[in-house]
């Protein structure tokens, strides 16, 4: 068995699995860098390859695993919600803002008015603004308890956000 491939089969053989951030040997920061992860996921395939493995059973979980945290992480939001989970955050814990709604609904109303390039703009800005809200909860962790309630709802409302700028684009 090759170098690469034994690391493949130590990995999926402990609890890192359940880790994403390690998996792909990415920092546990926002956002993802998404050429990095590519160039990780494209690694770890050639790695878990039938060829490089002789267990097959083996070879099959850890190429689905591979596979299901490849496209998870290169959303936004869900990348968020594996960094809270690690942090032992439950992003579901918070009520969900009537402000965060109504201002959902207003970026709502701004696309079916048609000004979708200075949406996406905003949707940008509002993305980048909540990633450094959630990392500097994070970066907070270290020293206390992070905020629960502060990171669920920063998470929930990047969640919105990010649907509806999947949705337009």
């Amino acid at each position: 068995m090759k170098r690469g491939a034994a690391v493949v089969e130590s990995l999926f053989m402990s609890e890192e699995i359940h880790n994403p951030f390690t998996l792909f040997s990415l920092p546990h920061s926002l956002p993802v860098d998404q050429q990095v992860l590519k160039k990780r996921y494209f690694e770890l395939q050639r790695d878990s390859h039938p060829d490089q493995r002789k267990d097959s059973e083996a070879q099959s979980i850890s190429s689905s695993l591979i596979n299901k945290y490849y496209v998870e992480l290169r959303k936004v939001s869900n990348a968020a919600r594996y960094l809270l989970e690690l942090h032992e955050v439950d992003v579901n814990s918070a009520q969900q803002d009537p402000e965060m709604l109504m201002e959902i609904m207003d970026l709502e109303e701004r696309f079916s008015d048609g000004s979708a390039e200075d949406v996406l703009r905003d949707l940008d800005q509002k993305i980048f603004d909540n990633i450094n809200i959630l990392n500097t909860l994070i970066q907070s962790n270290k020293e206390q308890k992070i905020d629960q309630e502060k990171a669920s709802k920063t998470w929930q409302k990047l969640r919105f956000i990010d649907q509806l700028k999947e949705r337009y684009t």
